[in-house]
């Protein structure tokens, strides 16, 4: 509890609040060395990540990464919706070389498509999935959820995410600021190793929500 202790002063009382909440939950997993915690941008940035493997139903074996990423923010929570609403712009801050929506089923429902180019030797990879938007005005939040959907459109011949639960909520704090939690639970398509997905953490999910505070402040 060392590293809470010592960040208390740099850190915003919610976001200190959200990182002990759920540095408490992993609890003895912590311990055992499954989770990881940090914390970046002089604690404005949290970070709870695990990587490890699952079984698939076809019996082999995949990398499973599960992160929790948070930050408080002076962007509206109006621009945070209006760039979710914009498939087309979260290539900019979820690392793809291509993001679109292929289909708007309502107001609240769409299907989107994401292309990755990946450095040599790692395959290209694409993802399908389902977004959907729900929102309580009352509360002050906004919550987008990413599910794969990888027969919901034709094969384009690269390597397709079947795992792919994605979650951003948003929560106004009634000071111009925002709450920014982006909660994932993820398999690549491609191979990978474990060395080198665990050296992109807890940097990649870090650097994901900075663009994506970036880009919403042009929003």
């Amino acid at each position: 509890m060392l590293l809470l202790k010592s960040a208390h002063a740099v850190i915003p009382r919610s976001l200190l609040g959200a990182f002990c909440a759920v540095f408490l939950v992993m609890g003895s997993g912590a311990q055992e060395g499954e989770w990881k915690s940090s914390l970046l941008d002089k604690g404005t940035i949290s970070v709870q990540y695990r990587i490890s493997e699952r079984v698939t139903e076809s019996g082999s074996t995949v990398p499973l990464i599960e992160d929790i990423t948070t930050t408080i923010t002076d962007v509206g929570l109006s621009s945070c919706v209006a760039l979710m609403k914009d498939p087309s712009k979260h290539k900019y801050f979820m690392g793809d070389f291509s993001s679109e929506k292929i289909k708007e089923v309502s107001d609240e429902e769409w299907i989107v498509y994401y292309y990755t180019k990946n450095p040599w030797p790692i395959a290209d990879s694409d993802c399908v999935a389902v977004m959907s938007f729900s929102e309580d005005a009352a509360q002050g939040t906004a919550v987008f959820k990413l599910s794969a959907a990888p027969d919901l459109l034709e094969s384009k011949e690269v390597r397709r995410m079947s795992l792919f639960n994605i979650v951003y909520s948003f929560k106004a704090l009634g000071d111009g600021t925002v709450q920014i939690v982006v909660t994932g639970r993820t398999s690549p398509p491609v191979e990978a190793p474990l060395w080198l997905i665990k050296s992109a953490f807890p940097g990649m999910p870090a650097d994901g929500i900075r663009k994506f505070v970036k880009v919403a402040k042009t929003m």
